[in-house]
């Protein structure tokens, strides 16, 4: 929390300091005003930018902040999950890791079973990161079950 209220402080600060300045850019010359106007533009530009990130980071600080009691886990049997699983309707290929230790192979099969219609193909000897692992492996296997569909 106390990222997000330093984040809000450099953004109104920077705000504010930027209104309030007593410095103010020179003309550039007496007949580039077309020059100090794109100059402008583009600071106002990037300040629009630069208080919509920082606002938009401290949005996600906030709203997934740690909570005491909670933990941001997978959760396997998640009813939210499951209806999404069956809402799946294109042509769908499970492919995982034999040795994956991160999400074993129980779940590939879990995922098969909600979607409908879907294939699972398990590549031996990988796991979790199959594009680091084997990826001429799972480069093939994405071909052919796009072949296959």
């Amino acid at each position: 929390m106390g990222i997000a209220i330093a984040l809000i402080v450099i953004v109104v600060g920077s705000v504010l300091f930027q209104l309030l300045s007593p410095w103010w850019l020179t003309p550039i010359a007496s007949n580039w005003n077309q020059m100090d106007h794109t100059l402008t533009i583009t600071v106002v530009i990037c300040g629009l930018f630069f208080v919509a990130i920082n606002l938009f980071v401290v949005y996600t600080l906030i709203k997934f902040r740690h909570r005491t009691g909670q933990r941001a886990a997978y959760e396997p049997d998640n009813p939210k999950l499951e209806r999404w699983l069956k809402r799946i309707k294109a042509p769908t290929t499970v492919i995982w890791g034999e040795q994956n230790r991160v999400f074993p192979l129980a779940y590939a099969r879990a995922f098969t079973e909600k979607i409908v219609g879907s294939k699972m193909l398990v590549l031996k000897s990988c796991g979790h990161l199959a594009h680091l692992e084997q990826p001429a492996a799972l480069a093939d296997a994405i071909v052919s079950s796009r072949r296959s569909a």
